[in-house]
């Protein structure tokens, strides 16, 4: 996931996560998404790749995200593993904050 890049679309109170789906010489089985402030995770989801339907793995991921603070600086943060534990490197989105909202 090294040249991968992490979309972050802000929708009011809503975050959503776009990332592309890794390569692994296995298989990758699932994704750790994190939400941090300044390195703290304020929140995480596990999303599986979806590669056990017995179709095309989708070639993009999307994780949606409600509940978050308001105006603090905050990053996505997406680890993929492996069938056998095994964590890349994550990749991580530009700072984002989703303002006071009334």
């Amino acid at each position: 996931m090294k040249d991968a890049k992490v979309v972050t679309k802000i929708t009011g109170k809503e975050v959503a996560a776009t990332f592309p789906q890794a390569l692994d010489e296995d298989v990758v089985f699932r994704y750790l998404v994190e939400i941090t402030d300044g390195g703290k995770v304020i929140t995480a989801f596990r999303k599986f790749s979806q590669f056990y339907l017995g179709s095309e793995t989708p070639k993009e991921l999307t994780v949606p995200f409600s509940g978050l603070p308001a105006d603090k600086e905050l990053k996505t943060q997406i680890t993929a593993i492996d069938s056998y534990n095994n964590s890349s490197l994550p990749i991580i989105s530009e700072a984002f904050s989703i303002g006071t909202q009334p």
